[in-house]
């Protein structure tokens, strides 16, 4: 009997990394593992570029949605702890910045803005993380409904903890 616990727990955990998929910039600047069931887009934008990941759910549900921005900084921002950055941040954003700490995932560090916004009468809620690596900062963004921040905060937080910058 507890080899087959101990089994049905092994393919849990493989079935559950099986539904990731890594994610590579086009540029090959960082990755991450990423849900299956996403949509993606890229464009250049004024210094950079910008990645949205929309995650869906298996009845291809919004979930969530995630941006990348990697921007060079013209060494402007490379003390995030400034603030002027933040202030910045709230201008661009049009958000409201709740809580503000210092992170260490698993392979950079970086500046957390914990943020609400409201946009098409809907109260969203998310996390904002930045971080600079050589002469770019990274922004990751997580974005939902307030009401499902909780839900999917874990996802997002193993997105996180996957997360790698490439120098080049």
């Amino acid at each position: 009997m507890k080899i087959i616990v101990v089994l049905s727990l092994i393919l849990s955990v493989i079935s559950a990394y099986a539904q990731e998929e890594l994610f590579i910039d086009k540029k090959e600047s960082f990755s991450f593992l990423v849900p299956e069931n996403y949509t993606h887009q890229s464009k250049q934008i004024t210094k950079g570029t910008l990645d949205v990941v929309v995650v869906n759910d298996e009845a291809s549900k919004f979930k969530y949605a995630l941006t990348i921005a990697k921007v060079y900084t013209d060494n402007i921002y490379t003390d995030l702890f400034k603030p002027d950055y933040k202030a910045a941040y709230v201008q661009n954003c049009g958000c409201e910045i709740l809580i503000e700490e210092e992170v260490d995932y698993t392979n950079f560090k970086g500046l957390v803005f914990t943020i609400s916004k409201v946009d098409s009468g809907q109260l969203l809620k998310g996390y904002s993380i930045n971080t600079v690596r050589g002469e770019y900062l990274y922004n990751l963004v997580y974005i939902t409904s307030e009401a499902t921040f909780e839900i999917y905060e874990i996802e997002f937080i193993n997105i996180l903890n996957s997360f790698k910058i490439y120098e080049k």
